[in-house]
């Protein structure tokens, strides 16, 4: 912005940060306004995409400059714990149907190997 005849003891620069209820995010906004009443304050509303804490400004010649950096994506993995629980009365009943119907077949399908899962069937389609 150009400002002939200000030097930066002279303008006043503002970040201020406005969390409305009725959006979904904050936004954010720069002012710019001379300490001497000088010319009017000017208010820039800064696009969601950039980082707010990364904004630097300078100034040289009457011309102010403000730079920022955008937001980086933040990717956050967290491992999930899987709590062991006793079977419900329906997963027993389940269960002991799918042992039943396993019975009845083993005569086709080959024994289970000591690292299968209890409870769990893959099966393929065979075209």
């Amino acid at each position: 912005m150009t400002l002939p005849g200000h030097s930066r003891d002279s303008v006043k620069l503002t970040l201020k940060t406005t969390e409305d209820p009725n959006l979904s995010s904050p936004y954010s906004s720069i002012s710019i306004a001379s300490k001497t009443q000088a010319f009017e304050p000017t208010t820039f509303k800064i696009d969601k995409t950039v980082d707010v804490k990364t904004i630097e400004s300078s100034m040289a010649d009457g011309v102010l400059t403000i730079k920022a950096s955008k937001l980086q994506p933040v990717v956050e993995e967290i491992d999930l714990k899987i709590e062991a629980k006793a079977p419900s009365q329906e997963a027993k009943e389940v269960l002991t149907e799918e042992k039943t119907e396993k019975a009845k077949s083993a005569s086709s399908v080959d024994p289970p190997s000591p690292g299968d899962s209890v409870g769990i069937e893959i099966t393929t389609d065979n075209d």
